[in-house]
């Protein structure tokens, strides 16, 4: 699995994770957000080179934000969003934790955020 969807479906599962739920669903969601947490790592660490190296600096070398963001430098923005495309489309090892849709069905899910899970949902 290409590690940007495997972010998508930590986000997914991740934004309900407060909701009450059933226990062995909870638990199941917390194995699998357990088992994926060095990607989620590996993908934060990454990004954060690549932001040190195409981000755009001030005089004393400090980073430059807009709107809360991290500015690139204008003549590295073809590179940073190579770098990040590469970052994104790495291959990662996804757990062999599946769900099925009856066991979703205690969370309320957009039809995007069931596109986003797709791959990890199976029919019983």
């Amino acid at each position: 699995m290409k590690l940007n969807k495997l972010l998508q479906i930590r986000k997914v599962l991740s934004e309900h994770a407060n909701e009450p739920i059933p226990t062995l669903l909870a638990y199941k969601i917390l194995k699998f957000m357990k088992a994926t947490d060095t990607e989620g790592a590996f993908y934060d660490q990454k990004l954060k080179e690549i932001i040190e190296k195409y981000g755009a600096k001030d005089e004393q070398g400090n980073a430059v934000y807009s709107d809360g963001k991290v500015s690139i430098a204008n003549e590295s923005i073809v590179e940073c969003q190579q770098a990040m495309d590469e970052l994104g489309n790495t291959e990662v090892e996804i757990p062999n934790i599946t769900f099925s849709i009856q066991e979703l069905t205690p969370i309320i899910f957009t039809v995007a955020e069931l596109f986003s899970l797709d791959e990890i949902i199976v029919e019983e």
